[in-house]
């Protein structure tokens, strides 16, 4: 019998090259198998031992900030999720240029 989906939206399936970056060691070499609105399953090197969040990189300059839900002995699956409150950038105020 086949489980009921319980995610938001489906996953499309990808084979798509992505890293996966802690900022405290070189990012490493995933690959993304299947992705959503929401998430993403990733195929990496050792699940037990990914990060609980992370930044992936996607694409020169596509980044989105990670946090995995689940773990098997190939494979993560993770959600986005905002970049924590230290990471945010903050707005700056508008410039006022003096007319001369």
């Amino acid at each position: 019998m086949d489980k009921p989906e319980k995610r938001q939206k489906a996953r499309l399936p990808i084979i798509h090259k992505v890293f996966m970056a802690t900022g405290i060691s070189p990012p490493l070499n995933c690959q993304m198998l299947d992705v959503s609105e929401y998430g993403a399953r990733l195929r990496v090197g050792a699940p037990k031992t990914a990060p609980q969040e992370f930044l992936i990189v996607l694409d020169k300059g596509l980044t989105r900030w990670c946090q995995v839900v689940w773990r098997s002995d190939t494979e993560i699956g993770i959600k986005f999720v905002d970049p924590p409150q230290s990471l945010k950038t903050k707005e700056k105020p508008e410039e006022t240029t003096e007319e001369e």
